[in-house]
């Protein structure tokens, strides 16, 4: 039986981490969006940082509380830095975790 349960946990862990690449993902996806909309100035500076809470408080991601938590450990992730990339080649903006 405890087999299983460290089966269990092992599994959970994978689930929890691969949800955090699937946020992850997605908070990158937005903060591109985002970027695209201001990329002069994006341009201008040859970067720019955002954080999780400049996208929330400009509704590039949802929050109902205006909390986003980490799934791994339930700490808060509106202070992440996200850097957004201008692409000369591309005219594009990307971005990255800082």
């Amino acid at each position: 039986a405890n087999l299983d349960l460290i089966r269990d946990v092992i599994f959970f862990e994978n689930d929890k981490n691969e949800l955090y690449n699937d946020s992850l993902e997605l908070y990158l996806n937005q903060a591109t969006k985002y970027g695209n909309t201001i990329k002069n100035e994006v341009k201008e500076n040859n970067s720019y940082i955002v954080t999780i809470k400049d996208l929330v408080d400009k509704g590039y991601i949802g929050s109902s509380d205006g909390e986003v938590t980490d799934i791994r450990d339930g700490s808060s992730m509106l202070n992440m830095k996200i850097h957004l990339i201008y692409d000369e080649e591309k005219d594009t903006v990307y971005a990255q975790v800082v």
